[in-house]
């Protein structure tokens, strides 16, 4: 059942958009470091992890996660569209299904970038 199977999703990277992104992001290269130091995770934090988790998602790093989920909203307000970002984390993720995808990147609008709901919709 592959709503059973743990995915890596955040093990590979999206490459293409998130280096871009990070590319003329202030944070540069540390935004999408693999391990980094670890933070502690608030209660956005948390929702994020849940609502990928509950379609069978999994992660090998929390805070790669969060990090990863504020990439996408990054993408977004640098004017990429969702359907590119999601083509690009599934490029980058073969182990994850159309709408495990979908469930990412709705999961980090929803989260952490709230006002790009209307890019997703």
């Amino acid at each position: 059942n592959r709503h059973q199977r743990t995915h890596n999703m955040f093990a590979r990277r999206f490459t293409k958009i998130a280096a871009t992104v990070i590319a003329g992001a202030t944070l540069g290269m540390a935004a999408l470091a693999s391990a980094g130091t670890a933070s502690a995770l608030s209660s956005t934090d948390a929702n994020f992890l849940a609502d990928i988790a509950s379609d069978g998602v999994g992660y090998d790093d929390a805070n790669l996660a969060v990090r990863n989920a504020h990439v996408i909203c990054d993408a977004l307000d640098a004017g990429y569209g969702a359907t590119d970002i999601g083509m690009e984390i599934l490029a980058a993720n073969d182990d994850l299904t159309t709408h495990q995808v979908a469930t990412i990147v709705v999961a980090a609008v929803e989260n952490y970038c709230p006002e790009n709901t209307v890019l997703i919709a």
